[in-house]
């Protein structure tokens, strides 16, 4: 029992990292002495698996012809109950602290963002110890990573995203009303920034001290009551396809040590939703449900189809695998530069009372930029320091472990 309880605890730990950019749960593994065992269990999982459970379950094979091994006695070598416990610990970690995400991304982006950074910019300088031989070629794989990270980031616009996806709810709206889109309900977000729920991410506001609502502000408890069990048409297909994808990478980049799948996740623009949809869970709304469940299918799916071929890479090609990573990592300090240029448009939005024409919403870009205001630096400066001593203590302690 106290093993059972040991594992779990380390797959909420495990949980911990993967929510937190930049907190590579693979390295944790690492740390726990739980990263071979976890690699070989899920290598375990293939199809003909099932059958020699199933075999072992209705006694039919022989061990070494001595006797029989049992479902369960088969199922613990393979790793199974391991790896099942692990999942649990995780689940339970991300389903608890997808929420706090959600509000620190919605009401402190820049200083989150800031956070963010820091951890990515000490991770990036210590994943160079991970080399075994340090070689002029492993420079052009660092270029090779860092460019891809940035084109990545430059690709995926979330003012874009959010004028695509205003679109495609104004079409619903004037094929439910014959063609008029007149008659929707209008809101204006002059006194305060409005968070579209945008697959790009979050869309903090740039004025100071405004705070930031969303569409469900505006409406009652009753109408949210209303909305359970029902399927309202949040997501697109595309959306779920593409978080789907999403998924399929993240979850391979998890297995990795040095690269955080969360990281990913801000790379494809599908961070914030993901949390989002996990925290919005609670609502009992058909489309977080969904949505999860297609990037949980692509997670198992890139866990089957693609953590094979990392794993056969990794251990073939090490030093320049490693390099490509960390060049990935430190290209992603591109997409975590906490101040972004944010831009005024009128969207069409999905709340809790359907859907909305909303003025005046200052949305986030993917452009970086340096904000005039310098004493406004200092802040998110401090959270960055934060967050580059709490990898730098993450570091020692896995030192002396």
């Amino acid at each position: 029992m106290l093993t059972w309880i040991k594992e779990i605890f380390s797959g909420f730990v495990v949980g911990i990292a993967n929510i937190i950019p930049g907190v590579s749960g693979g390295t944790l593994l690492f740390l726990l002495g739980l990263y071979e065992r976890t690699i070989n269990a899920i290598n375990n999982v293939k199809p003909g698996t099932v059958l020699t459970l199933l075999r072992r379950q209705r006694g039919k094979t022989r061990v070494s012809g001595l006797r029989r091994n049992t479902f369960m006695e088969e199922a613990n070598v393979l790793g199974f109950p391991f790896l099942a416990r692990l999942l649990v610990g995780a689940g339970a970690a991300i389903l608890l602290l997808s929420g706090v995400m959600k509000y620190l991304l919605d009401k402190h982006f820049t200083n989150t963002f800031a956070f963010f950074f820091g951890l990515i910019a000490v991770s990036a300088v210590l994943s160079i110890k991970m080399l075994n031989r340090v070689r002029p070629i492993l420079v052009v794989h660092f270029i090779i990573g860092a460019a891809i990270t940035v084109g990545v980031t430059a690709a995926v616009d979330p003012a874009v995203n959010a004028r695509q996806k205003s679109e495609h709810y104004k079409s619903v709206l004037e094929n439910n009303n014959g063609g008029a889109s007149s008659s929707v309900k209008s809101v204006s977000a002059n006194k305060n920034s409005l968070k579209a729920s945008t697959k790009g991410g979050s869309t903090a506001s740039p004025k100071k001290n405004s705070s930031t609502v969303s569409p469900n502000d505006n409406s009652s408890a009753a109408s949210t009551s209303t909305q359970r069990f029902k399927y309202t048409g949040r997501y697109t297909p595309y959306e779920m396809a593409f978080g789907a994808l999403a998924g399929a990478i993240a979850v391979s980049a998890m297995i990795l040590p040095g690269l955080s799948g969360s990281l990913v996740l801000i790379l494809l623009g599908q961070y914030y939703e993901v949390i989002s949809a996990i925290s919005g869970l609670k609502s009992l709304q058909l489309d977080y449900f969904a949505f999860l469940t297609a990037v949980g299918l692509g997670m198992i799916f890139g866990i089957l189809a693609f953590a094979r071929v990392i794993k056969f890479v990794f251990e073939r090609f090490y030093n320049g695998t490693v390099a490509v990573l960390i060049g990935l990592t430190a290209g992603s300090l591109y997409a975590l530069w906490p101040f972004k240029k944010f831009v005024t448009m009128d969207i069409y939005v999905k709340g809790a009372n359907g859907i909305a024409f909303v003025k005046d919403v200052a949305v986030q870009t993917n452009a970086n930029i340096i904000p005039a205001d310098l004493p406004s630096i200092w802040i998110p400066l401090l959270f960055c320091g934060i967050g580059v001593a709490a990898m730098v203590v993450l570091d020692r302690y896995g030192k002396e472990n």
